[in-house]
């Protein structure tokens, strides 16, 4: 297991709580792993990388990722994304789910801009919007965090026995805002990158719907 996260340090601000969330969900999936393998299993070459970065961090928010990819005998498990978004004026830990507002207009939306960024994809397209609401509520599911291009949303999703991750940037989400927590939005509108998609990038292009893996999303419910 190779793992890298971060630790905050203020001579202001308390962030024992952030530190311990962070390393909690750097290693999770090992802990997981290791409570529920098969201590008879005769799998002894399974490995996690786990690395860590800070994508958006100002006199407001912080906001860190967890990249997590796992290998059994050398082929790829699972590949996992969790964000941390942290209140820099308290150090409180953000609760994700309460960021954002999310209900099936929302879910219209994020589709949308998925199509916008990235063109069609099963784990999108192929769902309703219940089932997008579903994943975008699931605290399970669910991934949030910001970046200087506004922020971004996504969820993990589980096919066969794998699972994996889709999030997609969205610049003018304030209408969506919870108002649970207060921060200033103004960082994410110098660059509208759902214009800039639809007029120069993957708008309506419509690949990805026959990845052989179609008709094999799962429920998040039982991860």
């Amino acid at each position: 297991c190779d793992c890298a996260y971060y630790e905050i340090v203020s001579d202001k601000i308390d962030f024992t709580a952030a530190n311990e969330c962070l390393k909690k969900k750097a290693m999770q999936d090992v802990y997981r792993y290791l409570e529920n393998s098969n201590k008879n299993s005769d799998i002894y070459n399974y490995k996690f990388y786990i690395d860590s970065a800070i994508t958006y961090n100002d006199d407001n928010l912080i906001s860190i990722i967890c990249d997590v990819a796992s290998y059994e005998t050398n082929y790829r498990d699972e590949i996992l994304l969790y964000g941390i978004n942290i209140d820099a004026k308290t150090g409180e830990v953000m609760d994700n789910n309460k960021i954002i507002n999310v209900d099936e207009d929302f879910a219209k939306f994020f589709k949308d801009r998925c199509t916008c960024q990235m063109g069609a994809h099963d784990y999108v397209n192929n769902l309703s919007d219940q089932e997008i609401v579903k994943l975008l509520t699931n605290p399970q599911s669910l991934i949030v965090y910001f970046s200087p291009l506004g922020i971004e949303i996504g969820y993990q999703y589980k096919y066969r026995s794998g699972k994996g991750w889709i999030t997609c940037t969205i610049n003018d989400y304030d209408k969506y805002l919870s108002g649970v927590y207060q921060f200033d939005t103004s960082f994410s509108k110098k660059y509208d990158v759902f214009s800039y998609e639809k007029q120069y990038g993957t708008y309506n292009q419509q690949h990805g719907l026959d990845d052989p893996l179609a008709g094999y999303y799962d429920s998040y419910d039982d991860f």
